[in-house]
């Protein structure tokens, strides 16, 4: 089992030396870009926890421009930029997970379990798939 704690020290260091957005900056990190380099996929996560149902408008500014980086860059690996929600902290302490394309379905967001989750993540099924596994399509 992988413990990890982010370290916030930069990100306080930016916030407090840099210039706020309503004078042009916008910053942003990106949560989870997670690559099968065997199967050549690559995917895109963005992760809100406690039931935070919603990416602010700086936020997905950036990561439509990465999406569209991404899908011309890589047609044929990138299988797209999503939206994961727990109601916990993580799936094992949360009873919903909701997810959605980031880009593509704004504001619709899926509940799926745990399992899909784990199989979407691992690239062994497909968005598409993911969303008939939990009686969406």
């Amino acid at each position: 089992m992988i413990s990890y704690q982010k370290d916030v020290t930069f990100n306080n260091w930016v916030g407090n030396n840099c210039k706020p957005s309503k004078e042009g900056l916008n910053i942003s990190d990106i949560d989870f870009v997670l690559q099968d380099f065997l199967k050549k996929k690559i995917m895109i996560m963005e992760v809100k926890t406690n039931c935070t149902k919603e990416v602010k408008y700086g936020q997905n500014k950036i990561y439509e421009i990465i999406n569209y980086a991404m899908k011309k860059s890589y047609p044929d690996k990138y299988t797209g930029c999503f939206f994961l929600v727990f109601s916990g902290l993580c799936p094992d302490s949360s009873e919903f997970i909701y997810i959605r394309r980031m880009i593509e379905e704004k504001g619709m967001l899926h509940e799926i379990t745990k399992q899909s989750l784990k199989d979407f993540l691992d690239f062994k099924i497909t968005y598409k798939e993911l969303l008939t596994i939990n009686n969406y399509l």
